[in-house]
């Protein structure tokens, strides 16, 4: 294994053993807060076509969001792993799409939901282990996300959201790492 992806590894299993740790109290105000930040950058306030990742173990949660995106009539789009090409399909997203679990437990659309022009997408809002101030993005390491942004509009705005203890100072990028546009916290926009 390179230095990077060994520093990299041992960075995600330092981030999520926090994130797991975490008071559930502390992660519901935060998300609040997120959501917050997300309406004072205007995320809710014009119809968009939107992808959102559906939030697993202890990650942000984006129920809320995706509700007040549905409310403001934002279509809403998640992904799904293409097991064919091993890529991420993009799905519409309604609270009656019937979910399932992929193989790492990670709720998707059923295969009965048609992938979408992943072009008709306005605005991603990421997952991510950790990011730092200047928008770069550690993931989980599958590089689902940094192929979808080869495939999504260029315009597209990424917007990754996380818990305040997820931002590092640095992290260890590789060329094909995407940056995100923002970075948005409970306490900082970045």
């Amino acid at each position: 294994m390179s230095d990077i992806k060994a520093e990299k590894s041992a960075l995600r299993k330092r981030i999520i053993a926090l994130r797991d740790n975490m008071p559930e109290s502390a992660r519901d105000n935060e998300v609040a807060m997120v959501s917050e930040k997300l309406d004072s950058i205007g995320l809710f306030n014009k119809k968009r076509n939107v992808l959102i990742f559906l939030s697993y173990g202890s990650e942000i949660d984006t129920n809320g969001i995706i509700d007040k995106l549905i409310e403001n009539g934002s279509k809403v789009y998640v992904p799904r792993v293409n097991p064919e090409t091993n890529n991420i399909d993009i799905c519409r997203f309604t609270r009656e799409t019937k979910l399932v679990p992929e193989r790492h437990g990670i709720l998707e659309p059923d295969s009965s939901v048609s992938a979408e022009d992943p072009t008709i997408i306005d605005v991603i809002i990421n997952p991510g282990v950790a990011f730092t101030s200047d928008c770069k993005r550690l993931g989980y390491g599958g590089g689902y996300y940094d192929r979808m942004f080869e495939y999504i509009r260029q315009d597209a705005i990424k917007i990754g959201i996380c818990y305040d203890l997820q931002i590092v100072e640095s992290l260890p990028v590789e060329i094909h790492d995407m940056r995100m546009d923002y970075v948005v916290t409970a306490s900082e926009i970045f």
